[in-house]
């Protein structure tokens, strides 16, 4: 007998998420589930997010740099956040897969949003320790600039992320569900870019915060640093290291152990957006729990909406009787 008679045929590719979906003529029960979760914990995140963003609007108390950077940055979170509504919007209108290409397009803003908020949140570490370490200096107009500068410069390294993720998507013909790690995660320079970025910025916050904590330990006279503020923004950072790990490790893991592109694709879509939606909708309980200033700012507009509410169901419509029809006689 030959050789080439008994070479056994190469084995067949892996199921894929997209074969998977057509042997079932739809999206599994279980994506089901995993989409509408995504959409309602984001749902409540964008809400949690623009009630942070009012109430820094509406209170002339939180109008400091490291107030207005946290204002931004949950700005950016709820903008972040409706990627999942992309996907769900997709997934009900029957399109189910678009290319990768048009994905990009339609998770520009989020996908630019998630970049930045990195940023501003490690831009809130380095103004809190500047407030620490030179106290009168972070109160000046040199300190403002010096913010305005990096917020802009965020804006700008981040577009040229952007523009390259754009370039890298364009080189590929797939399909995809348009979730928020769909193109990011292609690789190319932009993906390399942004995860030593991320690393980099993840280790300096734990350095900074422990440096803060440090000197808030040893050094006395520090009134004009808020207490609660750095508890809130401490436990923030906690959820900003770990809840973006999934995100930015996963083809890691994913690799590590050999999952099956289906297995992959259901951890992708849930586990990273529970971390990922937890993470970015932390910013006002976090606050509200810690911080008197932000509690009472967030309980006047609550308490602003109830009073609105309660006034309209009170309100009388008062019609004058018409009496006309009583004879003079």
């Amino acid at each position: 007998m030959s050789n080439s008679s008994s070479e056994q045929p190469p084995p067949p590719p892996p199921l894929t998420y997209f074969d998977l979906f057509h042997q079932n003529g739809g999206h599994t029960v279980a994506m089901w589930l995993i989409l509408g979760e995504k959409c309602a914990l984001s749902l409540v995140g964008i809400l949690f997010n623009a009630i942070l963003v009012v109430a820094t609007l509406k209170a002339k108390s939180l109008r400091s740099i490291c107030n207005l950077l946290i204002a931004i940055d949950s700005a950016f979170l709820a903008l972040y956040q409706l990627n999942t509504l992309i996907t769900l919007l997709i997934a009900l209108f029957g399109i189910n897969f678009v290319s990768v290409y048009t994905c990009f397009y339609l998770q520009a803003l989020p996908t630019f949003s998630a970049l930045m908020s990195l940023c501003v949140m490690f831009q809130i570490g380095l103004e809190r320790f500047a407030n620490v370490l030179f106290p009168i200096w972070s109160m000046q107009e040199n300190s403002e600039r010096f913010h305005a500068a990096f917020l802009l410069f965020s804006l700008c390294s981040n577009f040229y992320l952007m523009w390259l993720q754009h370039d890298v998507a364009l080189g590929f013909n797939k399909m995809v569900m348009c979730t928020a790690s769909d193109v990011p995660t292609l690789g190319g320079l932009s993906h390399t870019i942004a995860f030593n970025r991320a690393v980099f910025m993840h280790i300096l916050l734990i350095i900074i915060y422990i440096a803060i904590f440090l000197i808030l330990k040893f050094k006395k006279g520090n009134e004009n640093f808020s207490k609660s503020i750095f508890h809130s923004l401490l436990y923030l950072v906690v959820f900003e290291v770990f809840g973006w790990l999934p995100p930015i490790y996963l083809n890691l893991v994913i690799q590590k152990f050999q999952l099956s592109p289906v297995t992959g694709t259901y951890i992708s879509v849930a586990f990273t957006t529970i971390s990922s939606c937890i993470t970015a909708s932390a910013n006002a309980p976090t606050l509200y729990y810690f911080s008197d200033l932000y509690r009472d700012t967030m309980n006047a507009i609550f308490m602003g909406i109830g009073i609105k509410k309660a006034n309209k169901t009170k309100s009388v419509v008062v019609v004058r009787r018409n009496i006309n029809w009583i004879s003079s006689e």
